[in-house]
């Protein structure tokens, strides 16, 4: 399992989700859609003014270039969303022949509008979105992006979603302090609005600055906020709190939110996996609530149901997890057979710290090698997670936690205080009471005796572990 939370796309799919997400509306029921319901389509307005129509009234006017979604059909209409952050703000029908689905015709149409009033924002900034939704992953669109979104913002500077719309361009290529200062800005331009507050929680969460990350989660989930996050932020957001409380070692609180976004997706569930950690959210759930042996009996099965189909290949996610429940279950020599299997698999760096922390800590004399504990844990600290092209983020706190072991347990105190102080440094808040403890065992001269795994289990379940 990789540490880095999720990528590009799902910052992506944020921001689509945000503008005019493809996910259904319960505002508008397939009955209202005409003589046929249809899947979301984007669409953009090609006429001047179009009048938005419902129930014979008019309910708002959409103009030029303005985006929208299409969600059903009738003879010479659709029936059109406008959205804002996800939300439906407008609904009804218009005529066929005032939008087209045809991006590129779009974009000349905006260039066209654009070159008559440079001095539009509003122009600027719905041709900068049209080319992160249909082509923002190039580079050369994207810098073409930013050229409106930045000019959106000197027009209009007050303008809380044209700032969110530019931190997402800047989040989507990886320029992160621009990204996050307008969030920040946003924010302070629209503090009732949680969809800032979930931006600039998800980037926080990609740098792995959890308790910050959470206090954004928090108030985008506030349910006592004036608006509430639309249907599809609301299960990312739920997603990733469940993984932000996880790394914090709230277990009893990703678990609720993981049966929270279960609740709001229905039948739509299970989401697919983005990563390592919403594969494998149940089990590392299991783990961090001490349901060890349910982790044991699952991933058995999955891996004599593996061997059975695939013969002499690992499954080395089950060979992990499942070392790391006989680790904490005190079958020490399964579990060291488990973090081998998996690594000699993938080279799983995961795998790695974990049987350098089982080899130095562990109260079996048996087990504990000085030497291959080094070695491991030596080798898994520059295996760092790139979570974005050719960027790498430091070692995490496990490893240097597994390092500091290693040294203890050759002897080398000095070195096995040094490290552990790092890996105090690089912890979230919760879990740096219990590292400090462990530090003073080293530096009283001492190495370290402990059961359990380093991963996935609640700092007051670490401290319980130590021997």
């Amino acid at each position: 399992m990789t540490h880095s939370v999720f990528d590009a796309t799902v910052a992506c799919a944020l921001w689509l989700a945000a503008a005019a997400p493809s996910v259904p509306q319960e505002a508008v029921q397939p009955a209202d859609r005409g003589d046929q319901a249809t899947k979301d389509v984007e669409a953009y307005v090609v006429a001047d003014r179009t009048e938005v129509r419902a129930e014979g009234k008019v309910v708002g006017t959409l103009v030029k270039g303005d985006d929208c979604v299409i969600v059903g059909r009738a003879e010479g209409k659709w029936h059109i969303e406008h959205r804002r952050y996800g939300r439906v703000v407008l609904s009804g029908w218009i005529p066929r022949n005032d939008v087209t689905t045809d991006a590129n015709k779009t974009l000349g149409i905006l260039s066209e509008m654009i070159e008559k009033d440079p001095k539009n924002a509003h122009t600027h900034i719905l041709r900068g979105h049209l080319l992160l939704r249909r082509f923002g992953n190039h580079f050369g669109a994207f810098n073409a992006a930013m050229e409106d979104l930045d000019a959106a913002v000197k027009i209009d500077p007050q303008n809380a979603s044209f700032r969110s719309m530019r931190g997402f361009a800047a989040d989507l290529w990886g320029y992160d302090v621009e990204a996050i200062e307008d969030y920040t800005e946003a924010i302070r331009l629209e503090a009732d609005e949680p969809t800032h507050f979930l931006q600039r929680g998800l980037l926080l969460l990609r740098q792995r600055k959890y308790d910050r990350a959470l206090d954004d989660l928090n108030t985008a989930l506030n349910p006592e906020s004036k608006l509430q996050l639309a249907p599809h932020p609301q299960v990312l957001a739920y997603r990733e709190r469940c993984r932000a409380r996880a790394f914090v070692g709230d277990f009893g609180g990703a678990r609720q939110d993981y049966e929270a976004e279960r609740k709001l997706m229905g039948s739509g569930w299970p989401p697919k996996a983005g990563d390592d950690f919403e594969r494998w959210r149940e089990v590392y759930l299991d783990l961090g609530q001490q349901r060890y042996q349910e982790v044991v009996d699952r991933t058995g099965k999955q891996i004599a149901q593996w061997r059975n189909d695939r013969g002499d290949k690992f499954p080395s996610d089950q060979y992990l997890h499942r070392g790391m429940a006989f680790a904490s279950l005190q079958k020490f020599a399964e579990a060291l057979a488990d973090y081998t299997a998996a690594f000699e698999a993938t080279e799983d760096t995961q795998a790695l710290y974990n049987r350098a922390w089982l080899r130095a800590t562990c109260p079996d004399k048996t087990i504990r090698d000085a030497r291959k504990a080094i070695d491991d844990a030596e080798s898994a600290v520059p295996r760092r997670e790139k979570v974005r092209q050719q960027e790498e983020q430091e070692p995490t706190w496990q490893m240097l936690a597994a390092l500091a072991a290693a040294f203890a347990e050759g002897g080398n105190l000095k070195k096995a205080s040094e490290q552990q102080k790092k890996a105090v440094e690089a912890a979230p808040r919760p879990y740096r009471e219990v590292l400090l403890e462990i530090d003073k065992v080293y530096q009283q001269g001492r190495p370290l005796r402990a059961i359990g795994p380093l991963d996935f289990v609640s700092p007051e379940t670490l401290r319980m572990n130590l021997r």
